[in-house]
């Protein structure tokens, strides 16, 4: 719902919006009616509420652009702003001999210009990072083992689990997906009877994935790199004035 109020005697123009539903890639300005005026906007998120994201490569909530000078934002948020989980990496196989790097967990919130907080009854908690897929581990004439895939990032969108490497005698396992309370963990390398290379697990929200095993005979292949946890908040250069709820059991991820 948006109630709009122009002020008299040449106000700021005063917007409510309510976020009463679960809601992805929210974007308050295209939301408040592209407003070209100077604004004074209240953004209330409901409990039991989730604001999340399709994609790692978009905010879950964003200010938007544009704003004429002046113009205030304030987030009331009772529910839930929860960034994309990155997706595990593949596992490395007979052709593919590294591991694949996870990929970086998404922003919760991205802003244009200074806001004004009040998270006392909420969550802001960037995507997780993929986890690393498992090198190959090559043994010469001994054959190989296939390594396994990196698990998800959590998120509210979850990362899909990498993909295990195929072939080799015992045939790797794929990472599990993250969710919107857990991230996945790294599926098991095949076995060639002296390692497995294991995937790494996805992060928690906004946490980094883990990085994946070596292959444990030379030459050494490389187990991938976990992925960068997303953002909190995406400052832009702006600021951000908490009204509450500036912990860390209540915001997760970095906040700049």
């Amino acid at each position: 719902m948006t109630i709009q109020q122009t002020l008299l005697g040449g106000g700021p123009r005063t917007i409510y919006l309510t976020i009463s539903g679960n809601t992805s890639n929210y974007n308050i300005r295209t939301s408040a009616g592209s407003p070209s005026d100077i604004s004074d906007v209240t953004l209330t998120i409901n409990s039991g509420v989730t604001v999340y994201s399709t994609s790692t490569v978009s905010p879950s909530l964003n200010t938007g652009t544009g704003w004429a000078s002046g113009s205030v934002i304030r987030i009331i948020n009772n529910g839930n702003i929860y960034g994309c989980g990155g997706d595990g990496g593949g596992g490395g196989d007979f052709d593919q001999r590294d591991g694949v790097n996870g990929d970086n967990g998404g922003e919760a919130i991205n802003i244009n210009l200074d806001v004004i907080i009040d998270n006392t009854n909420g969550f802001i908690f960037g995507g997780g990072g993929g986890g690393g897929g498992g090198a190959t581990d090559a043994r010469g004439g001994l054959g190989y083992a296939p390594g396994g895939g990196g698990g998800g990032g959590q998120g509210r969108n979850g990362g899909n689990g990498g993909s295990g490497g195929s072939g080799g005698g015992v045939p790797a396992e794929d990472g599990t997906s993250g969710d919107t309370t857990s991230a996945g963990s790294g599926g098991a390398g095949g076995e060639d009877g002296f390692y497995l290379e294991v995937g790494g697990s996805g992060g928690g929200g906004g946490v980094w994935g883990s990085s994946a095993d070596n292959g444990g005979d030379t030459p050494n292949y490389s187990g991938g790199s976990g992925g960068s946890g997303g953002k909190a908040i995406d400052l832009n250069g702006h600021t951000v004035t908490w009204l509450g709820g500036n912990t860390a059991a209540r915001v997760k991820g970095a906040v700049s």
